[in-house]
């Protein structure tokens, strides 16, 4: 499943002390199921993403060589 989240960054996060800027980000969650219970689940989230609305790094499309 699919997921996108919007909040306000207001604790720290990866080293980063709170900006209070809206961070919206996305990710993913995979789950697999076996006698009807959840047995593992996977995911991922996008941090860089989040780094990047934080001005902690600069946007991917400026780091090119």
């Amino acid at each position: 499943m699919a997921y996108k989240m919007t909040g306000i960054h207001k604790g720290r996060f990866l080293g980063v002390e709170p900006t209070g800027h809206t961070v919206i980000v996305r990710g993913v969650q995979i789950a697999r199921f076996y006698g009807g219970q959840m047995v593992e689940r996977w995911g991922a989230l996008d941090e860089l993403g989040i780094l990047e609305l934080l001005g902690a790094m600069p946007g991917r499309n400026r780091m090119v060589a």
